[in-house]
């Protein structure tokens, strides 16, 4: 049983890796900005025509797509890659761990213990929509698409229906809950 127990330097690893990774992230991606100068030197070259409506805002960030937002986007690419296997192999394990149970407990509770673990998968897939918007703004940049403000939209508007669409999962894939909902149809 031991098998399944997570090495607690692994698990200090990752802990490690996700807050500096984080801490990183953010740094450079504060780097990458123009300053305040640099700003309005470019919408004065670039949009000669929206520079007095910019001057006159005391808030607002322009992002030059330059060495720094690349390597943000490499180091966002290996983090999600490294997370989706460590991630895989968990649900693969858990997966193993209840077939290697399932004699050793009654049917009814492997049941509930299977669709436990598929709604925590589904969640899990649910959560990835976070990533979303991130990867298609990284994308959206490096293409230079002439229209990316509207796939910025979209993307928020993605970013947006992740909790309806994790409660809609939760719903759907916790046996107790979809009883409640086909009972109240029902009822109706």
């Amino acid at each position: 049983m031991h098998r399944h127990v997570i090495n607690p330097i692994i698990i200090f690893l990752i802990t490690l890796s996700t807050a500096s990774g984080t801490i990183l992230s953010l740094v450079t991606f504060m780097l990458s900005g123009l300053g305040r100068d640099q700003q309005i030197e470019f919408v004065r070259q670039n949009y000669p025509f929206y520079y007095t409506e910019f001057s006159s805002l005391l808030n607002f960030a322009i992002y030059e797509f330059n060495f720094i937002f690349k390597l943000i986007a490499v180091g966002c690419f290996i983090a999600v890659t490294l997370f989706a296997i460590f991630f895989s192999f968990l649900i693969i394990d858990i997966f193993t761990l209840l077939a290697g149970v399932r004699r050793k407990i009654s049917a009814k509770n492997f049941q509930r213990h299977r669709a436990a673990v598929i709604s925590l998968v589904a969640q899990l897939a649910t959560s990835s929509m976070c990533l979303l918007p991130p990867v298609g703004l990284v994308i959206a940049i490096i293409s230079h698409y002439e229209h990316s403000q509207i796939v910025v939209r979209i993307l928020l508007a993605i970013f947006a229906l992740h909790s309806t669409v994790n409660a809609s999962v939760l719903i759907l894939t916790t046996p107790s809950y979809r009883g409640f909902i086909k009972r109240w149809q029902n009822e109706k």
